[in-house]
């Protein structure tokens, strides 16, 4: 009988059949192991193009060294009277 369970269970079967489903279960394994890491790849793809195009448009220009002081401007003195 193909395909199903045997009624009866074949001695050179049964290692054969223990072999075939842990390689199912790890086959199972690799493929959720596979999806989580093209899930990752494609996060990962999407934060680097999004920070490929955010270094592309600059907020501000860059800063050529430190800023120089303001220069305060000298406050005239009240004029004195002479008399």
């Amino acid at each position: 009988m193909r395909g199903g369970s045997p009624a009866v269970t074949c001695p050179r079967c049964e290692p054969l059949s223990r072999e075939n489903e842990a390689l199912q279960q790890e086959l199972e394994k690799l493929r959720k192991q596979a999806a989580a890491q093209k899930d990752e790849n494609a996060r990962l793809r999407e934060g680097f193009l999004e920070a490929h195009r955010a270094a592309k448009r600059q907020a501000a220009p860059f800063s050529k060294g430190p800023r120089k002081p303001i220069r305060s401007v000298p406050v005239a003195s009240p004029a004195r009277t002479t008399g």
